[in-house]
């Protein structure tokens, strides 16, 4: 597990965050979480991380996730990918994604699989898989297998925003999946 000393020491070593030397700000004012930015279009999304390299590991992942919160290309399910702040166990083997999320946003985290069309939302160890943002022209989410031709609903994204923001997503997992009667083991 992250140690929050040792972020704070690597957050001033490194001339502190967001720029400003030995200071770490927490930003915890109420507001909504700022995701990384995305393209209108699901092609221009694939486009842009087409044999892009894993952030974590560096090499090209066969099913790239983007963490919405950063931006951060990550390999799915790698039991070997991981940050540089975490040692993968042997004993407990998360995933690459859910290692990256302990890293990224306290063991929260949603990350967009564009080719699958999917969101991968992990809560701790708790996983659920739900529809991405990107919808047709009826509003209807289409994996990309069937059209490329989708883009971004701003209303679904603002919906996985205030999930997060809210942090009520172990709480969604449980709901979805409860509804789908799907419930997913394993490491992502």
């Amino acid at each position: 597990r992250v140690d929050l000393e040792v972020l704070v020491a690597r957050a001033t070593a490194s001339g502190g965050v967001l720029g400003r030397p030995g200071t770490l700000d927490i930003q915890d004012e109420g507001k909504m979480v700022t995701f990384a930015p995305l393209p209108h279009r699901l092609l221009d999304l694939i486009k842009a991380i087409y044999k892009r390299p894993c952030s974590q590991c560096g090499t090209v992942p066969r099913e790239p996730c983007i963490c919405l919160l950063c931006g951060a290309i990550v390999c799915v399910g790698n039991n070997k990918c991981s940050p540089e702040s975490i040692v993968p166990q042997q004993e407990n083997p998360d995933g690459s994604c859910e290692r990256h999320a302990q890293v990224c946003g306290a063991s929260q985290g949603l990350f967009l699989a564009p080719y699958s069309g999917r969101i991968y939302a992990i809560s701790g160890t708790m996983l659920g898989i739900w529809e991405h943002p990107y919808v047709d022209g009826y509003g209807e989410p289409l994996t990309p297998v069937n059209s490329v031709d989708v883009s971004l609903d701003a209303r679904r994204l603002d919906r996985l925003r205030t999930v997060y923001s809210t942090g009520i997503i172990s709480l969604e997992i449980l709901r979805h999946n409860q509804r789908t009667l799907r419930y997913i083991g394993g490491h992502f």
